[in-house]
């Protein structure tokens, strides 16, 4: 080495330093077999260079799914090999499940810490996790621990970046390798504490609750009843028939509990229970087993798990979700068998219910048993679920983290479904940081019954509060609240919670009811939106490859005009002689198709005053602007349309290009996108100077920061969960005029979302007290 080059080096700072000799490794690393040893190295220097007690190499295995450790210096050598990470478990998981760095002074007390036994990793509290991916793979995690006080500084986090893109290439062919060489699976695992002290996910329904945790499922009913079907069995038929009837008790018991929260739900879904109940196809077949020798519980597992092999072989989706019905009744019938004790309701009040799988009758059960809230660990919902979950008000978080079934009853446990988040023996200082909002969630109602009848802004502009409403058992909460009237009746969801279509005359007994307990109030009526993510029984196209685009709403009306006629009558019948009624059409995306869908009103109009042989009202007729194309014209549907609602959820949808139920591109669904935020602003400005009848819905209406902009375009109507009523008439209550419109100006001249986003959070006092 010359003077220069010696007089370099020495010069060069030892973090520096530290990508030269990697540099060094790497070329060495060149057409070698030995993995191990470079992964070796890898940690050993790291360790070196940065002072750092302990340094470790977590790879991801595909064929586990697991993150493994791969090489560690500082720790016990036990663990490589041998301690294996779900995603998203402990902080290395948050790592590397969220690919962003974390950093911290005391690992321990963060609420994502899994403690790993054994290999003494308690020793070192600072913590420094840098994910290792190249574009969308993810290969690992590096981790750099150390005792004492001295964290990692910034400088030390940016050279470890550096480090893991300088050397992705040579880690991720290692992982491979190591692939490859463990086929075979190792037999000596030390594993970490399996359930996560923190998990997040996405929030059904807002709320904070702090309480004792209860596991249902632990094993799923359809895996029970596969299990109970290859069992030797036990039981009589006197035992079957007391499962049948403690399991009728106990279905008959959900209707008693719910009649007054879920009228027109509880009997479509407990019907349908009961009907299979008496199924005489099935206690045949259960029958001719037992004739046979077989055991009460084999026999009768056996016959449910018949069916359920029968529709699992459909091509159609509905079919296909049958199975969960028979496989939940087959398992309610076999628990009943099991138990020693005759059949009681239970109460879980407070407590919060960790499930792998919900159907819609589970919703009703756990809000008979008056839970204080929900997690659901299968990282999936269906349309039916959540608009329960939502009427029912019940906290509810999606997190996709199996690990969670592990909990022990009892546990004490936070879900805070404002954030998605969920905490697991939260830490006293975890829970000091969320007493405000508990205290907050137990006093909103309060405050939501004390909100003013009427809403004005700050400097006297007045907008009206519309509720949303999903069952009839939200229209108690909306009269509580004092909106003034319902911008959105979803008829749809009695016929997604039924295994048949309702009849004209169980509509017409719904419809009845919501007029009545409206009465005086302006009503808005959407005809069924059925399609995309919520599919009508057996109606459902398994064809369609792209559902969001294909025949549903209006169009699905259009092509079952039986559907779509029954539905108008019942409507105009329920709502003789009612002047408030408004009657509207979701996904309108022509002039054609709105006058189309009219014309089948007026043809029902005329059918109803026939039969009753007298003069029936017409009700206003109106659309959702939701697609493009109607946007686009809607000067041309000024004329024809009473009113219009802006549906913001399938308006972002549309616009984007994006599925807002297909969680890979979340992130592309952006309602503060200038587009978005354009294209409001253009029809809403045309709908004000026609003197339109408008307002807004969707998500984005009971959103804070957007309540100042829809003020400064012209919207004077907005509709919303009752739920949000308080708190949006306060957020309106702050805005003034002019400073909305100013608002909607600065928001409109920026030309990318990261500029809006700029914007929206410069602007928070305008829409917050935060």
């Amino acid at each position: 080495m010359n003077a220069n080059t010696a007089s370099q080096s020495e010069s060069e700072p030892p973090l520096f330093s530290l990508l030269l000799e990697h540099s060094r490794v790497l070329s060495h690393l060149a057409g070698s077999t030995d993995i191990a040893g470079f992964l070796k190295q890898t940690v050993e220097m790291v360790a070196m260079r940065l002072d750092a007690g302990v340094c470790s190499i977590y790879l991801y295995e595909e064929a586990s799914d697991e993150l493994v450790m791969r090489a560690t210096v500082g720790l016990k050598q036990t663990a490589v090999d041998a301690v294996r990470l779900s995603k998203g478990q402990g902080l290395v998981g948050a790592a590397f499940a969220t690919r962003k760095v974390i950093n911290t002074q005391d690992a321990s007390s963060d609420p994502r810490y899994a403690g790993i036994p054994s290999i003494d990793e308690e020793l070192y509290e600072n913590f420094l996790a840098i994910p290792i991916y190249r574009g969308a793979e993810s290969i690992g995690v590096l981790v750099t621990q150390r005792p004492g006080a001295k964290p990692f500084s910034e400088e030390e986090v940016v050279v470890l970046q550096l480090l893991t893109s300088h050397l992705v290439g040579a880690i991720e062919s290692a992982r491979v390798l190591l692939e490859v060489r463990d086929e075979t699976p190792q037999t000596t695992t030390v594993t970490a504490a399996s359930v996560p002290r923190h998990a997040e996910g996405c929030s059904v329904f807002p709320g904070t609750v702090y309480g004792p945790a209860r596991v249902v499922g632990r094993e799923s009913a359809a895996d029970s009843v596969r299990r109970m079907a290859r069992d030797d069995g036990f039981g009589s038929m006197d035992d079957l028939d007391r499962a049948m009837a403690a399991t009728r008790e106990q279905l008959s018991d959900i209707q008693l509990r719910l009649a007054d929260r879920l009228p027109e739900a509880v009997s479509l879904v407990v019907d349908a229970q009961l009907m299979m109940l008496a199924d005489e196809a099935l206690a045949q077949r259960y029958r001719t087993l037992m004739d046979e020798g077989m055991a009460a519980s084999t026999a009768f597992a056996r016959a449910v798990r018949h069916y359920m092999v029968i529709l699992a072989r459909s091509s159609h989706d509905y079919m296909r979700e049958k199975v969960q019905d028979v496989a939940d009744l087959g398992f309610r019938v076999l628990r009943n068998m099991e138990s020693t004790t005759a059949y009681r309701s239970v109460d879980l009040s407070g407590e919060i219910v960790v499930a792998g799988d919900l159907l819609p009758s589970d919703v009703l059960m756990v809000a008979a048993e008056n839970v204080a809230g929900v997690v659901l660990v299968s990282g999936g919902i269906t349309a039916h679920v959540s608009l329960l979950i939502r009427s029912l008000r019940i906290p509810m978080v999606l997190c996709d983290d199996q690990d969670l079934m592990q909990l022990t009853d009892g546990a004490q446990v936070l879900l805070d479904a404002d954030e998605g988040c969920f905490y697991v023996e939260p830490s006293e200082s975890v829970l000091a940081s969320f007493q405000d909002r508990l205290r907050g969630h137990a006093g909103n109602g309060a405050a939501a019954m004390n909100a003013n009848p009427e809403t004005h802004t700050g400097d006297g502009r007045r907008v009206h509060l519309l509720a949303n409403i999903n069952l009839l058992s939200d229209v108690k909460l909306a009269l509580q609240v004092k909106a003034e009237g319902v911008g959105l009746y979803r008829t749809e969801v009695p016929f997604l919670l039924s295994s048949f279509i309702p009849t004209m005359n169980e509509q017409v007994s719904i419809y009845t009811n919501l007029f009545e307990n409206l009465a005086g109030h302006e009503v808005v009526v959407r005809t069924l939106d059925v399609g995309g993510d919520k599919m009508l029984g057996q109606y459902d196209d398994a064809g369609e490859a792209n559902p969001a685009l294909g025949l549903r709403s209006t169009r699905f009306t259009l092509h079952h005009k039986e559907i779509f006629d029954d539905q108008l009558e019942a409507m105009i019948r329920a709502a003789h002689g009612n002047s408030k009624l408004k009657l509207m059409f979701p996904m309108i995306s022509s002039v054609d198709e709105f006058l189309l869908a009219r014309d089948r009103v007026l043809i029902c109009r005329d059918r109803v005053q026939k039969n009753m042989k007298q003069d029936i009202l017409m009700p206003k007729i109106g659309m959702m602007l939701e697609v493009p194309s109607a946007v686009e014209m809607i000067d041309c549907f000024i004329p024809h349309s009473d009113f219009f609602s802006i549906g913001t959820n399938d308006l972002v949808q549309y616009l984007l290009a994006v599925d807002r139920t297909n969680a890979k591109v979340a992130a592309y669904y952006c309602e503060h996108h200038p587009a978005v935020l354009h294209t409001l602003a253009r029809v809403c400005r045309q709908l004000c100077a026609a003197n339109a009848d408008f307002s807004v819905c969707g998500e984005m209406a009971h959103a804070a920061k957007y309540i100042p902009f829809f003020i400064g375009i012209g919207v004077t109507q907005l509709s919303l969960d009752a739920s949000f009523v308080a708190e949006v008439q306060a957020a309106v209550q702050r805005v003034t005029g002019p400073d909305a419109e100013a608002y909607v100006e600065e928001l409109l001249s920026a030309e990318s979302i990261c500029a809006t986003d700029a914007i929206i959070a410069r602007r928070k006092s305008l829409y917050s007290l935060a």
